[in-house]
């Protein structure tokens, strides 16, 4: 796959990255890389990604009941 950025030479990702709750960033692709979530095609936060990081020691809201 090309994009602009490799057609330019600039560094980039075709990956998904996910940034997780403590500002991690983990690369889901086939060759998972080094490079700053920014640089990837696809970035994506936690609970877009299916991941659930944010929520985790989370308690639910109680919401009171409609009359």
């Amino acid at each position: 796959m090309r994009c602009d950025e490799c057609d330019h030479g600039l560094e980039c990702c075709h990956g998904t990255s996910i940034l997780h709750a403590d500002g991690t960033a983990e690369c889901l692709g086939d060759d998972p890389c080094s490079l700053a979530h920014g640089l990837h095609r696809w970035a994506v936060e936690c609970d877009e990604g299916g991941c659930g990081c944010r929520y985790e020691g989370v308690e639910p809201l109680a919401l009171p009941l409609a009359a």
